[in-house]
């Protein structure tokens, strides 16, 4: 079994900052990720009506981030391709990939904002139902754009993507289903990677090693070579189990399928889905909310499985040189 690797999932919620706020905690908690040897650091799209959110579209804070690492992966889980034209996606993460190579991601998820959000992206005539049609539209759409430079420019549609010929951005589907379903069947036929999200579908959480391997042999035969596959968990992880559970008591969290506990809690849990799942990247979405408990998070992790290949580090505020204040 390989050493297992660890990404992150933040979705920009902290207690106590405004939006500008928000965004720096962010920017600081990347360039500690980078140190602490995590694997990604994925933003969440969400468009909740909330007037201290610190994005919608975590799009423009990509290029920010990539800018104060050197070396992490960076990308967005997901894009919600069902708000979004193709052209305008392919163009922004083409040349985004092509600026900081080797390091950025394009997660694409089927998600389901409030009416409110769907009217004004689309129009007073779309609603929720009509959500899934375009997603799967628009992500073909999509893939088809970064898929063959030569075939789009000179016998398809007659455009370019900038740059002609250039490296392309890893590209993501996000799965509630597993390795079955849509998202896995249009990772074969696109040569996409795939995360499974434990979270998003509790009822779905049970590992199925025969789908998965299943879906890494009809990926090969396509593609000829495996796909590259991880996990999405939730949870709170700090310093005792009691302190995580006091932490996730204060915030309303009892879902069975989060993880919560301390250090000998996660390096069991971690162990076991790599496992049972064949994996060796966990993408883990940290709820605590709080500055101090997300670091404490983020160092323990990296200490317990060997991140860094050495002892944590320590970070202060303001490691970027940038300030919101």
């Amino acid at each position: 079994m390989k050493p297992l690797q660890i990404g992150l999932l933040d979705y920009g919620d902290r207690i106590g900052l405004n939006s500008l706020l928000k965004l720096q905690a962010v920017m600081e908690e990347a360039i500690l990720a980078e140190q602490l040897g995590f694997s990604r650091f994925w933003l969440a799209e969400h468009h909740d009506i909330l007037r201290a959110k610190a994005w919608t579209n975590p799009q423009p804070v990509l290029p920010v981030l990539a800018s104060c690492t050197t070396s992490i992966k960076l990308g967005i889980a997901g894009v919600l391709m069902s708000l979004y034209q193709p052209y305008h996606v392919a163009s922004f993460f083409k040349c985004l990939a092509n600026i900081y190579p080797g390091r950025i991601d394009m997660g694409l998820a089927n998600g389901y904002p409030y009416t409110q959000v769907i009217q004004t992206a689309l129009g007073p005539e779309y609603s929720r139902d009509d959500l899934a049609r375009l997603y799967w539209q628009n992500t073909e759409r999509l893939l088809h754009f970064l898929a063959d430079d030569e075939a789009l420019y000179a016998h398809g549609e007659g455009v370019v993507i900038p740059p002609y010929k250039g490296l392309k951005p890893q590209s993501w589907l996000l799965s509630v289903a597993g390795f079955v379903g849509n998202a896995a069947e249009k990772a074969i036929q696109y040569g996409t990677a795939l995360c499974r999200s434990l979270y998003h579908d509790p009822s779905r959480h049970q590992p199925q090693p025969h789908e998965l391997s299943a879906f890494r042999e009809k990926f090969y035969e396509r593609q000829g070579h495996y796909p590259i596959v991880n996990l999405a968990v939730a949870g709170i992880c700090h310093e005792t189990d009691a302190r995580a559970w006091q932490i996730a008591r204060q915030l309303g969290l009892t879902e069975p399928a989060l993880l919560i506990g301390g250090p000998a809690y996660f390096a069991e849990q971690f162990a076991r889905l790599q496992s049972e799942h064949g994996v060796d990247e966990i993408i883990f979405h940290d709820m605590a909310k709080r500055v101090s408990d997300r670091q404490a998070s983020m160092e323990i992790l990296s200490t317990v499985f060997n991140l860094s290949g050495s002892e944590a580090l320590h970070t202060s505020s303001g490691a970027n040189g940038l300030n919101f204040h």
